[in-house]
């Protein structure tokens, strides 16, 4: 995958793995990925919510645009699949290991 494919900022929700995975490991200023708030939300309000988000992505400064694209990149390479595969596999072997203590 090209660089710059993972350098796109992008709009998650709360009701999503990773979603929920980098929500409290971004801030609302650093603009590389945003994540929506769906729970307990009415489709009107998480509309106007992503208006709001595109609404102000459409008015950083360049500057801003060049620190939101770092910022996703960055995002995107911790949370690659190269890097948590391992995170996986560790959850699927416990779960094999629990599964196995109780048949026995």
């Amino acid at each position: 995958m090209a660089p710059e494919t993972l350098s796109v900022p992008a709009v998650t929700t709360d009701l999503s793995g990773f979603g929920l995975l980098i929500s409290d490991k971004t801030s609302k200023t650093d603009n590389g990925i945003y994540v929506l708030k769906r729970k307990g939300r009415t489709n009107e309000q998480a509309a106007k919510d992503l208006a709001d988000i595109i609404l102000k992505h459409s008015k950083l400064t360049a500057e801003q645009v060049i620190k939101a694209r770092t910022t996703a990149r960055e995002i995107s390479e911790i949370y690659s699949w190269r890097n948590i595969i391992k995170e996986y596999k560790t959850a699927y072997n416990e779960a094999v290991k629990r599964i196995n203590l109780k048949i026995k």
